[in-house]
């Protein structure tokens, strides 16, 4: 018999550490994990016996047991599903959250609240059980071999494996509680417990008083699956609990639709949107949540057939009433039922959105901060346009408040007036800056809405389409855009632009001939700033010129022209100025600040401050 001693990971050392001084305060919530995980198991091994029944031995009545010992103070999960091998047991207990963990504990420095909530979204799962164990022991043999191994961890900087002689197949969990654990070897606590959230689990569940007098195994649970009951025999804590048991979060879901088809295609779905994304949630999350069953069986959750990867965070099931059920994943990936199904449910989950959206727009608001990026960048923009799925875009606003309030393509229209044909915005590296920029004074003057894309990606999506509801995106930020006006706002007299004008142009022109400026005008859109930088094509953002930089694709370079409001008082000092030192430091502070608005870091600050300071120590010296 082998035994070998490993050590956790640092981060996942932390991680037990965090949860043994019980972080999270609903310890109860570790026997709907181990169950969940149980239930898994034994859905693996259905689907794997369907190829191959030997795998079940002699042993067909699938389920889990639950022992408790009130005497020594410890509870067992066992199942016969399809168990782990030696090496699964290192590789799937000894490594907790493979990557991000390090970042997630500089989230937990500042805030324990928020440390204990976000417990629920690292997707722990087994781990959970330190919540209520001083010691857990797993011993396990895998579905079709005769060795079994045993993990024994009491959750510090090691754990030990070690095969053993004999065990029934799949996977037995020892829990040796906490001395304040007592409560989990009751047997109507344990009972509640089950029936609250894991009554739904499409295997009978059952209990064991190992010390009691009566030692008969009682069923606890209904073992029907959720899906399968009609929706008004459903409650709302119902659906949230099986949702809890299938996602693995501890939040509530933001919503849920459960649909029964019959017609070209018989199934019926259940599926979720989470209210929150787990930890990492773009850089991690690559499976897709939805579970296929044919007929109640399982078939597998390793598919990214129903959904595409902009909507890989949804969960739930699909059960095909008539779909092979010994079909290989190359023959489900052909098959016109799934394809059917697929366009269904992405359907579905667009529709219940764009509905939970117009019910409550604040909630989807917070929706769109948790899952709004990785909508945008993993759709696959090559595909015909989808209005409706422009119709979930959020995007921040000059009629938005602050950075995180954002609002839809059909807000803007509503708001816009009949005459307008066009959206307007504008593209930088930050919603605050761009609520700053001078580009807006002229459009917040005469009330017209502007978006604000500071998201990387935006600027890509607004040039893909060119337009929404036959409205043209515009780019505010175009040297050749034609300024808007409204009906029930004051035109501005057109600015003629004298001989004096037409001179200082000429001698800044010439002052910045190296700075790589396309041409220096005279602005019909600055009305409080004193200059502005406006390009010749569209904004690409520095993110998306980052992605094209990476697969070799050349940009070109661009020269920005320089827009000089003639009626700003820093303008015409320019033209009083004779003393060439003077009229180089001003024009070269007035393109620098330009550059500052355009958000551009090609500026010298060190030069810049230096020659601010003495623009403002001659204003000083005059006033004396």
């Amino acid at each position: 018999m082998t035994t070998e001693t490993h050590s956790f990971q640092t981060e996942a050392q932390k991680l037990l550490k965090l949860m043994i001084n019980s972080l999270y305060s609903n310890r109860e919530v570790f026997l709907r994990e181990l169950i969940s995980n149980a239930a898994d198991a034994i859905d693996k091994l259905r689907f794997e016996s369907l190829s191959d029944a030997t795998l079940l031995d002699a042993d067909g009545d699938l389920g889990i047991h639950i022992k408790f010992d009130t005497e020594c103070n410890a509870l067992t999960i066992e199942d016969n599903g399809i168990g782990m091998s030696r090496d699964e047991l290192i590789e799937n207990l000894g490594t907790i959250a493979k990557s991000g963990t390090e970042q997630f504990f500089e989230l937990l420095d500042d805030d324990q609240q928020e440390a204990s909530q976000l417990i629920g979204q690292f997707g722990v799962g087994f781990y959970s059980a330190f919540l209520v164990a001083d010691q857990i022991n797993v011993t396990s043999r895998k579905a079709g071999t005769n060795e079994a191994a045993k993990w024994v961890s009491s959750g510090e900087a090691d754990f030990t494996v070690e095969d053993v002689d004999e065990h029934a197949r799949g996977t037995t969990i020892e829990l040796i509680l906490k001395e304040d654990a007592g409560e989990f070897t009751d047997e109507f606590r344990l009972r509640d417990i089950v029936k609250q959230y894991s009554d739904h689990v499409d295997v009978p569940v059952w209990i064991v008083d190992v010390a009691g007098e009566d030692s008969e195994p009682k069923q606890l649970n209904t073992a029907t699956a959720l899906w399968s009951r009609p929706k008004n025999a459903i409650s709302d804590d119902e659906y949230k609990e099986f949702y809890k048991s299938v996602s693995h979060d501890f939040q509530d879901p933001l919503l849920w639709a459960h649909n029964k088809i019959e017609g070209k295609v018989d199934y019926t779905s259940l599926i979720y949107v989470p209210s929150k994304a787990p930890f990492m949630f773009a850089m991690t999350e690559k499976s897709h949540g939805l579970k296929l069953y044919a007929q109640r069986v399982f078939i597998t959750d390793q598919l990214d057939l129903f959904l595409p990867d902009n909507l890989n965070f949804v969960k739930g099931v699909v059960d095909i009433r008539d779909l092979p059920l010994n079909m290989s994943r190359e023959t489900i990936q052909e098959n016109d039922q799934i394809r059917t199904v697929r366009n269904a449910v992405v359907k579905r989950v667009v529709d219940s959105l764009l509905s939970h959206a117009k019910k409550d727009a604040d909630s989807y608001n917070a929706f769109w901060q948790e899952f709004g990026h990785q909508m945008k960048v993993a759709y696959d923009w090559d595909q015909p346009y989808d209005e409706s799925y422009y119709k979930l875009m959020r995007f921040a606003s000059t009629h938005s408040e602050g950075s995180e309030q954002t609002i839809g393509l059909e807000d803007y229209l509503e708001r816009a007036a009949d005459d307008q044909k066009e959206i307007y915005y504008l593209v930088g590296e930050s919603a605050l800056s761009l609520r700053n920029n001078p580009l807006l004074e002229h459009y917040t003057d005469v009330g017209i809405e502007v978006l604000l894309l500071s998201d990387d990606f935006d600027s890509y999506i607004v040039e893909r389409f060119k337009e929404f509801d036959d409205h043209a995106f515009k780019d505010i930020s175009l040297a050749d855009v034609e300024l808007p006006t409204r009906a029930d706002a004051e035109k501005d007299a057109a600015v003629e632009s004298d001989e004096d004008d037409e001179k200082l142009l000429t001698r800044v022109k010439d002052l910045l001939k190296d700075e790589s400026l396309s041409d220096v005008t005279a602005s019909q859109r600055l009305h409080e700033s004193a200059s502005c930088l406006v390009r010749e094509r569209p904004w690409i953002s520095r993110g998306v010129r980052n992605m094209l930089k990476d697969t070799q694709q050349f940009l070109g370079e661009e020269k920005l022209k320089l827009e000089l409001n003639m009626a700003h008082p820093l303008v015409q000092r320019l033209k009083e100025l004779e003393d060439d030192t003077k009229f180089e430091d001003l024009t070269r502070t007035l393109l620098d600040q330009a550059r500052l608005s355009y958000g551009s870091l090609d500026v010298d600050t060190a030069v810049y401050v230096r020659r601010v300071n003495g623009i403002l120590a001659e204003l000083l010296e005059h006033r004396v």
